[in-house]
């Protein structure tokens, strides 16, 4: 054996071996190193984290305890709006120095950055920055926000809404609510909410006597309010079906489910004509019911209050007629800085407070011409009447109660001219709104605790210091609206938007209505068709005969405009926010308003 050679393998076996060591311990020492090095980077990224989630918290606390303040001062009466200016500015000056805050992961530091003014003088516009830190590692979070009473209601930013407010409740007093109906070829541009199912077909329904009457048309058309190539967007909570058959109408309406073989559940683009069909948005429903019934104090005074939100009131004694009694006749008051209380009595002494009490004999007041009040109240039914040939204007600078019904156009003759009238303010109407028979101009708003009728009418805008205003209804009860241009070929246009905590119901098959403004309510049904309808026999091959009516065949339809458009309008959020502030008193301050947020 050769021993010098194998002295050299031993001596070559044991430099592979101590090499091959140093490399796995160069190798262990680095994935180590990785290891520590990576451990300290998650680390430092959760600190960032953390820091930006405790410095978003800070935000968030401050602008609660904001909330808290301006609600604490508004205390359970409310409070004037000059007073409440005062609060909101006083308040927000409280937090321009730093409020630091722990949590469980870190401080924050949060404050007021910078205050401005909006439109509305009642809210702010503030910016607060807050720093967050974890461990050594900050993190500073900016975000603006709105803040005050009444923006604005989430169900005025749509075309149509149908919301809920007691969702899957069988005994929920509006059967079928947030359920959106699409009866026939209805017209809408704008955007949906749909809080439950969206049903449509290609039929179009009309009532005559105790049957119903489904006519063959189109499906509903809907656009978007910027135009081609957008399209409308829609919230929907629930399901689309569509069906072709012809169920018992009233039973259909209040449907809960429509899980049955005579209901199609389909997409977005069967449910429509065309390729204009909306794009399905999914997020959670927004509960933010508009309530109404906590307007009234704002409103209301009564025979034998001395003020109302501080100020004076004045009594105002007026005669009847002799061929309408029970009735006061209001024509051509100008009383701008008098809040009213109008009283009836038949005795000369106008000093004797005990015959205030008489007033109780009268049961209507109507009002003729022109006439201007700062407020007005009275536990009547009141009448805004006037003639066919000028316009006849009533306003209110700070709101009119009306104790009973509130009537507005022709309502008290027997001819069916249209009344020509303006009405401007903010109105709070204890039982029914009816409009009849008018041709009005409105820049209103007008809280109804009953329903609403509105029937034979044009309802335009009325512009006021350059801005061209609408009706706002928000109603406790049903909404109605029918019997417009009814079978005539030029539709009547109604500029307003209607809010209902009951059901909407509409009809564009005898009539032909276009809305300018939007729709809300827990239930909402439209009829529509498209084309010529007709009250007799045409004696054309191009109709067929539903009812007592005689509506054209869909081949003569299809080129044809639809009897009932829904056009969105987005001056509606102006108009409500500018007759927002002429109310009185301030009870209520809405939730903030996110504008922008920016991160370091």
């Amino acid at each position: 054996m050769d021993h010098k050679r194998l002295s050299d393998e031993r001596g070559s076996s044991l430099v592979l071996v101590l090499l091959v060591t140093l490399i796995f311990t160069v190798l262990g020492l680095s994935l180590l190193s990785a290891t520590v090095n990576g451990t300290k980077r998650t680390e430092l990224r959760e600190d960032d984290v953390q820091a930006t989630f405790v410095a978003e918290k800070g935000v968030d606390e401050l602008v609660q305890s904001i909330q808290a303040d301006l609600r604490n001062g508004l205390g359970s009466s409310g409070l004037q709006k000059e007073d409440f200016t005062r609060l909101i500015d006083r308040t927000v000056s409280n937090y321009t120095d730093p409020t630091v805050l722990s949590h469980d992961t870190g401080e924050s530091s949060a404050k007021i950055v910078n205050v401005d003014t909006t439109s509305n003088a009642l809210r702010r516009l503030i910016e607060v920055e807050s720093v967050g830190t974890v461990n050594n590692e900050t993190k500073t979070v900016t975000k603006t926000l709105e803040i005050g009473p009444d923006s604005f209601p989430e169900v005025l930013k749509y075309a149509i809404g149908a919301y809920q407010l007691c969702p899957k409740d069988p005994s929920c007093d509006v059967k079928g609510e947030g359920n959106l109906f699409l009866h026939g070829a209805v017209d809408i541009t704008g955007d949906l909410l749909v809080d439950g199912d969206l049903v449509t077909t290609n039929q179009g329904v009309a009532i005559y006597g105790n049957k119903d009457y489904w006519i063959d048309t189109f499906l509903p058309i809907i656009k978007s309010v910027e135009g081609p190539p957008k399209k409308a967007k829609m919230v929907i909570g629930g399901s689309i079906y569509n069906f072709t058959n012809e169920p018992q109408y009233k039973n259909h309406i209040k449907r809960m489910n429509f899980n049955d073989s005579k209901y199609i559940e389909v997409e977005a683009k069967q449910a429509f004509a065309g390729n204009d069909y909306p794009l399905i948005e999914n997020r959670e429903p927004v509960r933010d019911p508009v309530d109404i019934e906590e307007r009234e104090s704002s409103f209301k005074y009564e025979l034998n209050d001395r003020l109302i939100n501080g100020e004076s009131i004045t009594y105002k004694k007026f005669g009847e007629l002799e061929d309408y009694p029970k009735t006061v006749f209001i024509n051509g008051m100008n009383m701008p800085n008098d809040n009213v209380y109008p009283y009836y009595n038949d005795d000369d002494d106008d000093d004797d407070e005990d015959e205030l009490e008489d007033m109780k004999k009268f049961k209507n007041i109507v009002f003729y011409n022109n006439n201007l009040f700062k407020r007005f109240s009275a536990d009547k039914n009141v009448y805004l009447t006037g003639n066919a040939y000028y316009h006849s204007k009533t306003s209110t600078k700070n709101g009119m109660y009306v104790g009973e019904n509130l009537y507005i156009g022709n309502t008290i003759s027997n001819n069916n001219q249209r009344h020509k009238l303006k009405v401007s303010g903010t109105y709070f109407v204890e039982e029914d709104l009816t409009i009849l028979n008018a041709d009005i101009q409105f820049n209103a708003i007008i809280y109804v605790k009953g329903d609403v009728n509105i029937q034979y009418s044009v309802l335009k805008g009325l512009t006021e210091n350059g801005k061209e205003g609408s009706l706002i209804v928000f109603a406790e009860g049903d909404i109605h609206i029918s019997n417009n241009s009814v079978y005539e070929d030029t539709p009547s246009n109604i500029r307003g938007f209607f809010y209902s905590e009951g059901e909407f119901e509409m009809y564009g098959v005898g009539s032909n209505v276009h809305i300018d403004g939007g729709i809300s309510a827990r239930r909402i049904v439209l009829n529509a068709v498209k084309g010529q309808s007709r009250d007799s026999n045409p004696n054309n091959s191009q109709f067929v005969k539903y009812g007592d009516g005689y509506f054209q065949l869909p081949s003569y339809q299809q080129n044809q405009p639809s009897r009932l458009k829904i056009s969105y309008n987005p001056d509606i959020i102006k108009t409500y926010s500018d007759l927002k502030t002429e109310e009185p008193y301030i009870k209520v301050v809405n939730e903030p308003v996110p504008i922008d947020r920016t991160k370091d």
